[in-house]
């Protein structure tokens, strides 16, 4: 039942991050992170807590390859968007003029 109930509450929390994220952030650094979250730890994590080891040959290889897709992926999502070159010049301008 304890159980039951911390499962609820950080479900509930990581909703309210998640919706504060898209709210208050770019929406592509949000799914980036999201992604990473929802994919990336739980591999690790499962990883971690049954002891598994990384297959040989081609079947480790492509495991590894695969984890480190979802990472580079998530990372490339949550990057910083670009400013287009005409707003970087109003701003620049704009502050000079101050």
């Amino acid at each position: 039942m304890l159980f039951t109930v911390a499962v609820l509450a950080c479900h509930g929390l990581a909703f309210v991050a998640l919706q504060l994220g898209f709210q208050r952030g770019s929406a592509l650094a949000t799914a980036g992170v999201s992604t990473l979250a929802m994919n990336a730890l739980p591999i690790a994590a499962g990883t971690l807590v049954f002891a598994e080891a990384v297959p040989g040959g081609a079947s480790g290889a492509l495991r590894v390859l695969a984890f480190a897709a979802v990472v580079g992926g998530a990372a490339l999502l949550a990057r910083p968007e670009a400013q287009p070159v005409s707003a970087a010049r109003a701003a620049s301008t704009s502050a000079s003029v101050l």
